[in-house]
């Protein structure tokens, strides 16, 4: 299971959205994205931090300043550390 996500993981560009510079182009899609649709945002980040650390992807700095950007401070490490 972990090599076919890991395959899929690159296979799909992954690492091309892992970027400061993507998430800098998409600044105001993923806060209007957050603002009305927060609940579902909150679902999508903390699933998407899960996987990401499980599956050891090394893009754990960048998604807790994602989520610190998206959610405020003290939301983003609510959501990590409930993942720890």
């Amino acid at each position: 299971m972990f090599l076919a996500a890991l395959a899929a993981f690159f296979a799909l560009d992954g690492p091309g959205y892992l970027s400061l510079g993507v998430i800098k182009q998409q600044r105001d899609a993923l806060l209007v994205f957050t603002q009305t649709h927060y609940v579902q945002a909150l679902i999508i980040a903390f699933l998407a931090y899960v996987t990401a650390t499980s599956f050891s992807i090394p893009s754990g700095t960048l998604f807790a300043l994602l989520l610190g950007f998206l959610f405020g401070r003290w939301v983003a490490t609510g959501l990590i550390d409930i993942e720890s």
